[in-house]
């Protein structure tokens, strides 16, 4: 039977152009809830290049649109038809007015399931009335808090009752629902709508470095007093591969230090170059966080070009941070003999004119060149400052850096070695040779080792956040 909040949702239809605040196109669509696929007809009513536009669906009570901006040039008295599957959608109230979207709120609340043992509640039904009993640890309650530079977390407990609609006579119609809510606020400024994906992004990250083994159900990710996201896949799925998925619990260590300085990072509030998504260390945990928990590519060598890309990315951004600090000093002499040696391969008569032309580069351009590591360079003085061991993963690194060749220089595909470094295998060790016993032992396939490796350098980067 279908839930009722999935039927079909049908209505006008428009463009939003969320840079001019109007409306750019106009016609009629539909929005499946339950497929999470829209589709509309549009007809323009102001031609125009457009960067960021909304396809907002209007029905009786609320606006509805995908969670992502689309880019379209719009020509006179032109029709479009437009049809997406999305990852996730806004919901908010048509009273609000469209525009109401792109206010600001204090506060973005992300609320999940989670276990609070022994919490309770007994229900007692009879003919006249339904009365409920539920245990103080039930209640709503600050749990931990944790504030980064003007943003702060506070994590608390909380709960619902869900009860059945009919009357009859039992004391088993009742279910407690226990959750916990991270509440992100502002103490000097406000967010806005696409910081929902940026704290989504922390989010998702935190989970991988501290409840990798945990099992997530995201209830609702709501921009307070503007609107709510709603997720095609609200799980962050358990990487155990027993069918055990805990949940987790007040009991567990909520680390709310680290969650808010991954906060800090992806919304980059002071546009740093090194941080936010965009830069190579931001670039690393997309990467890492699509790996994990998108869906994988068809085309298996990509899966292990998202992980070795994450390793190479974060090692480069730790590296270059430390290298630009040991330059700092030299760089005036480096860049003087630069020049000096540019100048003197021009006016040199026994060098190639190719030769020449290849070395006439902008001295800044040579000098990123110069000093720019290479992989393995990179690599060394990331896992130096991160205080990790390297001798601990050669074996790894060493088959990861031969798919590196393969995956990242397109140097050809070694299907069987590829194939090798997804997979776990099983060693069979004897003890003796007459022992007629033997052990069967799991060996982790390379890529599950870097994956190991790339979360303590999650871990570890964030121990020392100063930014």
């Amino acid at each position: 039977m279908q839930n009722p909040q999935d039927k079909i949702l049908i209505g006008e239809a428009y463009y939003f152009d969320v840079v001019g605040r109007q409306i750019v196109a106009k016609g009629f669509g539909q929005f499946d809830p339950a497929n999470y696929h829209l589709k509309a007809e549009l007809s323009t009513t102001a031609p125009g290049t457009y960067n960021k536009l909304f396809i907002v669906i209007k029905t009786r009570s609320q606006y509805v649109t995908p969670f992502a901006f689309y880019r379209k040039q719009l020509s006179e008295n032109s029709v479009y038809t437009p049809a997406y599957d999305v990852r996730a959608y806004l919901k908010w109230p048509v009273n609000a007015g469209i525009e109401s979207i792109l206010r600001k709120s204090t506060t973005i609340n992300i609320l999940i399931n989670a276990e609070h043992a022994p919490d309770t509640v007994i229900t007692n039904v009879d003919m006249k009335n339904i009365t409920s009993t539920i245990t103080k640890r039930a209640a709503t309650s600050r749990i931990c808090y944790a504030t980064y530079k003007n943003i702060n977390l506070t994590i608390s407990s909380t709960h619902s009752i869900l009860r059945t609609n009919k009357l009859t006579i039992s004391t088993d119609k009742s279910r407690l629902q226990t959750y916990l809510n991270y509440a992100f606020s502002h103490t000097k400024g406000s967010f806005q709508i696409t910081d929902i994906g940026k704290i989504l992004l922390a989010f998702q990250l935190y989970w991988i470095s501290h409840f990798d083994n945990t099992h997530c159900l995201i209830q609702s990710v709501d921009l307070r007093g503007i609107a709510i996201l709603h997720l095609a896949n609200p799980y962050l799925e358990s990487i155990s591969p027993t069918k055990y998925r805990p949940s987790i619990s007040l009991q567990d260590s909520m680390k709310p230090l680290t969650l808010i300085k991954m906060t800090h990072f992806f919304i980059n509030p002071n546009r740093q170059k090194t941080l936010g998504s965009y830069s190579k260390i931001g670039l690393a945990f997309t990467r890492i966080i699509d790996y994990r928990f998108h869906t994988n590519s068809n085309v298996f060598h990509m899966n292990i070009a998202n992980l070795i890309f994450a390793l190479q990315s974060f090692a480069e951004g730790i590296a270059e941070n430390e290298l630009k600090k040991q330059h700092r000093k030299s760089k005036n002499e480096t860049v003087k003999s630069i020049e000096k040696a540019i100048q003197l391969i021009q006016l040199s008569g026994d060098i190639n004119d190719n030769v020449k032309k290849f070395y006439n580069k902008p001295t800044n351009i040579v000098y990123h060149l110069l000093t720019r590591p290479t992989f393995n360079q990179s690599l060394n003085i990331a896992l130096e400052k991160l205080g990790i061991r390297i001798e601990n993963h050669k074996t790894m690194l060493k088959v990861i850096q031969k798919a590196r060749q393969q995956v990242v220089h397109s140097e050809g595909y070694d299907v069987e070695f590829l194939l090798s470094i997804l997979t776990s295998t099983v060693s069979q060790i004897e003890i003796g040779e007459k022992d007629p016993k033997t052990k069967f032992v799991r060996i982790d396939g390379q890529l599950e080792k870097l994956y190991i490796l790339l979360r303590e350098m999650i871990i570890r980067y964030f121990d020392n956040y100063s930014n």
